[in-house]
């Protein structure tokens, strides 16, 4: 195996809807071809971000944990969870502002 390999957590499009409503305030349905490009550019997002990251939010969000539970598991304090996710749900923003903005402005409401 290569030992720069990194396992990441894998997201359905379907399960991506809560993301794109933190990122940018929802989504209109309507747009099914625009939605789809901007759920297929989070997945691109999402890949980017180290797995720290990408754990926060998904245990977080997805997973409907507490930061306290996620902390223990993950053993560090509280905050540094609460900040890996803002830092991530901040990277992916960012990186759909800068690499797709007439998406994200097509898809608002």
């Amino acid at each position: 195996m290569d030992p720069f390999y990194r396992k990441h957590i894998i997201l359905e499009p379907q399960k991506l809807e809560w993301l794109l409503n933190k990122l940018e305030g929802g989504i209109d349905v309507e747009l099914t071809k625009e939605k789809h490009a901007l759920l297929s550019a989070t997945l691109v997002a999402w890949d980017t971000l180290p797995m720290d990251l990408q754990t926060a939010v998904w245990e977080y969000d997805v997973e409907n944990r507490g930061y306290k539970e996620i902390a223990q598991k993950e053993g560090v304090a509280i905050s540094t969870i609460w900040k890996r996710r803002q830092r991530a749900i901040k990277k992916m923003r960012n990186y759909l502002m800068k690499n797709h903005k007439e998406l994200i402005d097509a898809c608002i409401r």
